[in-house]
């Protein structure tokens, strides 16, 4: 294995992990209680791991190979991706909320999707630093 495929191996495998500390800390720094929030961000990130690591490869590896296709190596390009497919997951893992306390529920849900499409922009950005600008899959 040549070393722009190991790092490509090593960027899919610590990308969704960022992400997903990325959005558990967001999501923790944004909770009305940060105690609770707290307790519970160590079984939310096994939890977000398993579907972060699971986009990933659904996601993820698609739209890398697409990309290089197509010579897409901009920074933003892979930021915007890594959004949209964060926001994507995030619906697909909350949908819509039955009730929140303090707001309404469909903004509540919208602030989970988008907190979501922000780990997953967080690990995209990461993946480009790591293996695009680095390496020669960068057009």
């Amino acid at each position: 294995m040549n070393y722009d495929t190991r790092r490509a191996v090593v960027g899919f495998i610590a990308a969704p992990a960022l992400g997903v500390l990325a959005w558990a800390f967001l999501v923790a720094a944004l909770a009305p209680d940060q105690a609770e929030a707290l307790s519970q961000l160590p079984s939310a990130l096994v939890f977000s791991l398993v579907y972060a690591y699971a986009a990933g490869i659904v996601l993820g590896i698609p739209a890398f190979l697409i990309y290089r296709r197509f010579r897409i190596d901009s920074f933003m390009a892979y930021a915007l991706g890594g959004f949209l497919g964060g926001t994507l997951l995030g619906s697909f893992l909350f949908g819509f909320a039955d009730s929140a306390e303090s707001m309404n529920p469909r903004l509540a849900s919208a602030l989970l999707w988008l907190a979501v499409g922000f780990g997953g922009a967080i690990g995209a950005a990461f993946f480009w630093a790591l293996v695009i600008k680095q390496t020669r899959y960068a057009a």
